[in-house]
């Protein structure tokens, strides 16, 4: 998202002279991934995450884990600069996360959590209707989004943690659901009658 400045001031701009779905101030929150960090403070399970803004003191703890670490900036889409570290590269870590404050972006340590090769559990597979509402009702939005992808892992313990939220996501992976497109089309329309 390179032009990330650039869209919300669309998004903004837009939601003056009509109706955005996902309201631009919600949009300006999930463009940041360290929403995580509000989601966790309102009690959503998340995958634990580090925020280290340029300025900010970290130490080689924050790159080491049990499975290695991941790391990535705050303001991304599709993984641009996200890297996966296995156990002892903590010093390869650190630099990529250097390089990345050194641009002004703060960056994001997760833990490398390995049942994530199990693969993500998104809004279409199966994840259950109470983590997903879970997830939904902690957006600090008085409206609930009109649409939303919720990324779920299992921890160590197999217990599902948010990866991510995505609000402004253009893949919705609407083909995992039989039922997905006809849903959206439907919340859409629902919608447009309120408008």
């Amino acid at each position: 998202m390179g032009r990330i400045d650039e869209f919300l001031a669309w998004a903004e701009a837009t939601a003056r002279v009509t109706r955005l779905w996902n309201p631009a101030p919600l949009v300006r929150w999930n463009s940041d991934k360290s929403y995580l960090l509000d989601l966790a403070g309102r009690g959503v399970p998340v995958v634990p995450t580090r925020c280290i803004a340029p300025g900010d003191s970290y130490g080689e703890e924050d790159f080491e884990g049990t499975h290695g670490v991941v790391v990535k900036p705050s303001v991304s889409a599709g993984a641009r600069d996200t890297a996966r570290y296995e156990p002892g590269r903590g010093a390869d870590a650190e630099r990529h996360a250097r390089v990345l404050l050194g641009e002004g972006r703060t960056v994001m340590v997760q833990p490398y959590l390995p049942l994530v090769e199990e693969g993500e559990r998104a809004l279409g597979g199966p994840a259950t209707e109470a983590e997903l509402r879970a997830a939904l009702a902690a957006v600090p939005s008085p409206d609930e989004p009109l649409f939303a992808r919720v990324d779920l892992v299992l921890d160590e313990a197999r217990e599902p943690v948010l990866i991510e939220l995505e609000l402004i996501e253009p893949n919705l992976f609407l083909g995992l659901d039989p039922r997905g497109a006809d849903r959206l089309a439907l919340a859409v329309a629902a919608a447009a009658r309120e408008a």
